[in-house]
């Protein structure tokens, strides 16, 4: 069984936010929105959890039409940007919230609030209230209460993007770790390229309210449908195209430098740049046959040095360093 949308459309007046998507997540999959601010991601979302309806197509959950379904009925579970817990209930309440809604009897709620609790690490908090709770358990509270009435499918909306970097990795890491562990099939809305594929099993690239490419992490890494997809997903490097039509390609195409490797028989390239991040250094490095620059990163010990500006270093470039592209939006 699976969630299902078929040329799903949504327009604010003369505006596309949404614009025939199709898509679906199976059962105990996580499929990450990946796409820049503004491009649909989150409208799709409330589109699925039923807080606005489509203008057009079809959302079917495990067979079930949701058209006219209202959101409370959908089985479906939300975890906010802001978390939106409730102030004056202690934890344990937040996550019972959903149950009381649904008249579950007190022993039951009970149950499941205990094992929920346990389960996201939180036992010991459940008298707390929520300004009493770090960033993580309150997402944690968060995502307890959401899937405290066992929803068929769970929407998360960026519930990281409002943290600082060193918290969201070690957040995105949990998380991960809780979905996997759950088996509910889930969507989570996001900007973050590394958040996506690290939560996801598969990820879908929104642009302008459409779903561009869609695939496994591995694959949308891997085979880039277009120039904006490289250029949003920040892989390296995209060929200028007067230089790339003179090596023979009829279109863009993306150049893979991290499949480069130091040869003493390999082609010269000048160091204009070398900028040391971490345990790495990042070049700026001329390629005097192709007449442009481009960007590698290595760590010394596979040179034998530290790089610095004017080396001129030997690098092998195999075939599979080119990525040939489709025709750039």
């Amino acid at each position: 069984m699976a969630l299902e949308l078929t040329g799903v459309a949504r327009r604010y007046g003369d505006v596309r936010a949404v614009d025939g998507v199709d898509l679906t997540v199976p059962d105990g999959r996580t499929v990450a929105l990946l796409g820049p601010s503004g491009c649909g991601k989150s409208t799709l979302l409330r589109l699925v959890a039923g807080l606005e309806p489509p203008d057009a197509g079809r959302i079917a959950l495990d067979g079930r039409d949701l058209a006219g379904v209202p959101p409370q009925d959908r089985n479906v579970g939300m975890v906010f940007q802001d978390y939106a817990l409730f102030p004056h209930l202690s934890v344990a309440d937040n996550v019972a919230f959903g149950l009381v809604e649904r008249r579950w009897s007190t022993e039951r709620r009970r149950a499941r609030v205990a094992e929920l609790v346990e389960r996201m690490g939180l036992t010991g908090t459940e008298g707390r209230r929520p300004h009493e709770l770090s960033g993580g358990q309150q997402q944690r509270v968060a995502l307890a209460r959401a899937l405290a009435p066992r929803p068929s499918l769970l929407l998360l909306d960026e519930p990281l993007s409002n943290l600082d970097r060193t918290l969201r990795d070690d957040l995105t890491r949990d998380l991960a770790r809780l979905l996997s562990g759950l088996e509910v099939r889930a969507i989570h809305v996001t900007h973050d390229q590394d958040e996506a594929f690290r939560l996801a099993d598969r990820v879908a690239l929104m642009r302008e309210g459409r779903i561009v490419q869609e695939g496994t992490p591995d694959r949308v890494v891997e085979e880039p449908r277009d120039a904006w997809a490289v250029r949003f997903l920040g892989l390296r490097e995209l060929v200028p195209p007067t230089a790339a039509r003179a090596l023979g390609f009829d279109g863009p195409v993306l150049l893979r430098t991290e499949r480069f490797v130091p040869a003493v028989d390999g082609q010269p390239f000048e160091v204009r740049e070398a900028v040391r991040i971490g345990p790495e250094f990042e070049l700026t490095l001329f390629a005097p046959a192709w007449g442009f620059d481009l960007r590698w990163r290595v760590r010394p010990r596979e040179l034998g040095h530290d790089p610095r500006v004017g080396d001129v270093l030997h690098l092998a470039v195999p075939d599979a360093a080119w990525t040939p592209l489709g025709v750039p939006a």
